[in-house]
């Protein structure tokens, strides 16, 4: 379990980073790195009846932008999509034959 919560962390801070560096190029990843250090350590001593909501709030926050990119490009996704599902029903018509 200590090597699981350690990875996830790991791994949370790295697409954090990530995310960081997309949004702001030329700002310093000092103020991102003890932010995290910050609520890392918060949410290791606080009550796990106050750290889940807050993690269950966060991840939900992120969920945020990729829904409503889905949304925006749902009709992109649509027109393009067509083709393929025509495609594919013309080769299974054609296999049953």
């Amino acid at each position: 379990v200590v090597l699981f919560g350690l990875s996830t962390i790991i791994g949370w801070f790295y697409y954090a980073e990530k995310c960081y560096r997309y949004l702001f190029p030329k700002a310093s990843l000092w103020i991102l790195r003890v932010l995290f250090m910050a609520v890392s350590m918060a949410g290791a001593v606080a009550h796990l009846g106050i750290v889940w909501p807050i993690v269950d709030l966060m991840n939900g926050f992120m969920a945020l932008p990729n829904l409503l990119a889905l949304w925006k490009l749902s009709p992109i996704v649509v027109q393009e999509s067509r083709p393929f599902f025509q495609r594919l029903s013309m080769r299974a018509r054609l296999s049953s034959q």
